[in-house]
């Protein structure tokens, strides 16, 4: 980002590092590590997205984000893969330097984390709209919700065979962490990313999940992770996939009502969810397109050995026709 030489704040904005500056003290999201506001690059005039790291995140979760980001914007060595990473990652523009030239605190601001492009909304956030104002897909209300479902099921299926080819399992995937930029939904907030094959540490703080959008693995091993520690896998991101799939249909959190049934205690809940003995696909979604609930019960497999892989599922027969540009 270069030398920064302007001061803490111009004008109306607030300095973030160099030629970006935050327009707005109010952030646009937040998060338990970080806060995310809409900023400025002053050499371009173009507004972006700006995460600020909470001081006592940036180092551990800020450097992660930004290796798995660098990652992320370097080309698939997959050649079956039929797009790029700018089409199904959030990009990354830039990110805040130390005095020794690598990510940390910008020594003007004392601000740290990352400028990336900007997203009109999250996918959870369009939900809550969608919701709000009545619609349901397949619905008679001027939306078709056939090619809504088809074409962002297909950007997140994209999105997490793409991940998987970079040899990286997300292990936190729900609505939240999908952004709507242009017409396609790319996916965000990496700082949790494991390499495929890692022992992972529920003691890592760079480490976090939602539970109901966990598989049944993920429950068991937080329950009972002194003795069956858990390897980073790409059917544990299928699972979670798959359910942030089946609320875009039914609007619905699929295991909410079980969630509240528990009182809300996610201990009782992550016992109820190891237990699960058949993938909880809405019977709705079957009625709905049956090619669409076959592709998530392969997903939603309760032996992670069966369930298939996202990239297996951007050849099936639901996707078939599907045009993204």
């Amino acid at each position: 980002m270069g030398n920064c030489t302007a001061l803490a704040t111009v004008g109306q904005s607030h300095r973030f590092c160099c030629n970006y500056c935050i327009r707005d003290v109010h952030p646009i999201g937040e998060g338990s590590y970080s806060k995310c506001f809409r900023g400025i690059d002053e050499q371009t005039g173009l507004d972006v997205a700006i995460k600020e790291y909470k001081r006592m995140e940036a180092r551990s979760r800020g450097n992660r984000e930004v290796g798995v980001l660098l990652e992320l914007q370097k080309a698939f060595s997959d050649p079956s893969l039929p797009f790029k990473p700018s089409e199904v990652f959030v990009q990354m523009l830039d990110y805040s330097r130390d005095t020794n030239g690598e990510f940390g605190f910008d020594p003007l601001t004392g601000r740290a984390g990352i400028v990336m492009e900007l997203a009109s909304c999250s996918l959870k956030e369009l939900l809550v709209q969608w919701s709000k104002r009545g619609i349901r897909c397949g619905s008679d209300d001027g939306i078709d919700g056939t090619d809504f479902v088809k074409s962002f099921a297909l950007d997140m299926t994209r999105a997490i065979a793409g991940l998987h080819a970079k040899g990286l399992v997300h292990l936190d995937l729900k609505p939240a962490n999908f952004l709507l930029i242009g017409n396609h939904l790319k996916l965000s907030d990496v700082d949790g990313c494991v390499r495929t094959g890692a022992r992972v540490s529920i003691d890592d703080p760079t480490v976090s999940f939602s539970p109901i959008y966990c598989a049944p693995q993920w429950a068991h091993f937080v329950i009972d992770k002194d003795e069956h520690p858990i390897i980073a896998s790409t059917a544990l991101d299928a699972w979670s996939l798959a359910m942030t799939i089946c609320e875009l249909v039914t609007l619905e959190k699929v295991l909410a009502p079980r969630f509240k049934e528990c009182r809300c205690h996610t201990g009782r809940f992550l016992h109820w969810l190891e237990g699960l003995e058949s993938p909880p696909v809405p019977p709705a979604i079957q009625d709905w397109d049956v090619n669409l609930y076959k592709l998530l019960c392969g997903w939603l497999a309760i032996d992670d050995n069966q369930r298939r892989a996202p990239k297996q599922g951007l050849g099936h027969a639901y996707f078939s026709g599907v045009l993204r540009e």
